[in-house]
Parts: structure tokens; C-alpha cells; sequence
């Protein structure tokens, strides 16, 4: 095999490599929240907002309100305002620890989920610092992870095929 020929099908291999992860990379990811997560507020703000990468599909994203004596189990539909869903409160949020449960669809439909909690009222009571605002899974590693091995199988399988035709 031709120098000219290995190049190219190297930079074939570093370009799927790095076009993938880019395209991976594009979920909508949560950036902020308002409350915001493992917080201490006195009152609710007059609406939840979840402040993400890239704007939603409203269809398919809500939120999820429990606390420790009452799971609010109704789905919560937003509305769109920017890259921000903004979201009513259900009645009835008591004083304590109020935990969100959100998912978020991406144009190209990929779901994002995870949960944050806040502290309502002046209570004693901590948030636990493990729940964050982070998205369900890590594409954008996974995808350069996967464009490496990818590259790494290539490039091994033009070694093995250049060496046996030479032999």
C-alpha cells in the first residue's frame, strides 16, 4: 500500500474520530438551575427554571417535585423560554427538602435525566452534596473513547494487511 494511501485513510480515521465526538457532544447538557441545587432558600421564586446548553423539545422534557412526606408523581411541562424551561410549582411544597427530578429531550432526541435537591425554609436541615445538576451519562467522553478505538482498530488492521502483502 502506497504512503499517499496510508495518510489518507489515516486522516479518514482522525476524522471520523473527532466529526463523531462533535456530533455526540451536542446533547443538551443542564447548566443551571434556579433554585439552585444543594442551596438553602427561604421561599419558592415564582418559577423553576432549568437553564440547559442548547434549547429543549418541550415535548417529552418535565419535571418530577418530591419530598420526604409527599411525592408530588405528576409529570410537569414546561415552557420554552430561550435555552430555559420554565416550570409552575405543584401546590402543597412543604418546608424541608424539596428534590427536582427533570428530563430534557435534545433536537435529536436524545434524553437527558438527573435530579438536584435545595432546602426550603430556615431549617436545619443539609442537602446532600452528592445530587448534582449533571446530565445522565458522559456522551462526549464515551464518543472520543469509542473514535479512539476506532482509529486504534484501523490503523492496526492497514498494518496487518500492508505486512502480509508484502511477505
Amino acid at each position: 500500500m502506497r504512503l499517499a494511501n496510508r495518510i489518507l485513510i489515516g486522516l479518514s480515521g482522525l476524522l471520523l474520530v473527532f466529526g463523531s465526538s462533535t456530533a455526540a457532544g451536542a446533547h443538551t447538557e443542564l447548566l443551571s438551575a434556579n433554585p439552585t441545587p444543594n442551596s438553602t432558600i427561604r421561599k419558592l421564586p415564582a418559577m423553576l427554571e432549568l437553564d440547559f446548553s442548547e434549547p429543549p423539545i418541550v415535548a417529552g422534557s418535565y419535571i418530577r417535585i418530591e419530598q420526604p412526606n409527599e411525592v408530588f408523581s405528576k409529570k410537569i411541562v414546561g415552557r420554552l423560554v430561550g435555552n430555559k424551561l420554565k416550570f409552575k410549582w405543584p401546590a402543597g411544597i412543604q418546608s424541608g427538602t424539596v428534590v427536582v427530578h427533570w428530563r430534557a429531550v435534545a433536537d435529536d432526541g436524545h434524553v437527558s435525566a438527573d435530579q438536584f435537591l435545595f432546602t426550603l425554609g430556615d431549617t436545619n436541615q443539609t442537602a446532600s452534596p452528592s445530587a448534582s445538576p449533571t446530565t445522565a451519562g458522559h456522551t462526549k467522553e464515551i464518543a472520543i473513547i469509542a473514535g479512539v478505538i476506532m482509529l486504534v482498530v484501523l490503523l492496526i488492521g492497514t498494518l496487518a494487511t500492508t505486512r502480509r502483502k508484502s511477505s
